[in-house]
C-alpha cells in the first residue's frame, strides 16, 4: 500500500513539477534569439564565393522590458582556417550594416590556396567590439 501511496503522490505533482517546462511564450525575453552567422553550404572548393547568411544580428530584444533592436554594425571581418586567422580576410569598406529585421548576407570568396578538408569560419567584429562567429564551412573538392 506504501508503493501505491507513493506512486500516486508522484503522479499528482509530475504536472506541477513539469508545468514551467513550456517554452518561451512569442515576445518574451527568451523569444530574442542569439545572433547566427551560417554558411549557404556545409563545402566548398578553395577558390570559391560563398554566401554567408547571418540572422538575430542585432542588440537589445523588443520583448516588451521597452528594450529595442538596433541592427549590428560590423567593422572588421577576419577568415580563420583550422584557428588560425588568414590574411588579408574579407574586405569590409567602411562599416557594413545588417537589415533592420536584423538579417545579414554577404559573399565571401576563399583563397584558392586551402587545403581539402580545411574548417573554415568567418568572424565579424560588431562596432561595440563584440563578435560574432559563423559556423563551420568544409574545404572539399
Amino acid at each position: 500500500m506504501p508503493r501505491r501511496r507513493h506512486l500516486l503522490t508522484t503522479a499528482a505533482l509530475l504536472p506541477l513539477l513539469t508545468a514551467g517546462c513550456a517554452g518561451p511564450e512569442p515576445g518574451s525575453a527568451s523569444a530574442c534569439a542569439a545572433p547566427e552567422l551560417t554558411w549557404a553550404t556545409d563545402t566548398a572548393a578553395a577558390g570559391d564565393a560563398v554566401a554567408l547568411h547571418g540572422e538575430g544580428m542585432h542588440s537589445g530584444c523588443e520583448d516588451g522590458s521597452g528594450d529595442t533592436e538596433e541592427p549590428f554594425e560590423f567593422s572588421a571581418a577576419s577568415l580563420v582556417v583550422d584557428g588560425e586567422p588568414v590574411e588579408p580576410g574579407p574586405a569590409i569598406p567602411g562599416t557594413l550594416a545588417a537589415s533592420e529585421d536584423g538579417t545579414f548576407d554577404m559573399q565571401v570568396a576563399l583563397p584558392p590556396d586551402l587545403a581539402e578538408g580545411a574548417q573554415v569560419t568567418v568572424e565579424l567584429t560588431v562596432t561595440e567590439g563584440a563578435s560574432v562567429v559563423s559556423d563551420a564551412l568544409t574545404i572539399g573538392g
